[in-house]
């Protein structure tokens, strides 16, 4: 189930860094932001992506290993 809420749990894992200050992904990517440091917030934004698409595949794979009925659809 994580993996159909994984880019929501990325954004409030970013909104919780920044209320609570706690260092982390989510307070470099608003750090860069503000300091216009395009290459490291590309970097970051390819990391999240990478990220998304990895585990979106995972689930995919694993609702097939699941349920068979939709393997070959």
């Amino acid at each position: 189930m994580v993996g159909l809420y994984f880019g929501t749990l990325i954004g409030n894992s970013v909104l919780t860094e920044i209320v609570f200050n706690r260092p982390g992904l989510g307070k470099l990517i608003l750090g860069a932001l503000n300091a216009r440091d395009y290459t490291l917030l590309q970097g970051l934004m390819i990391v999240f992506a990478a990220c998304a698409i990895i585990v979106n595949l995972l689930t995919d794979l694993a609702y097939g290993w699941v349920d068979p009925r939709v393997k070959y659809k």
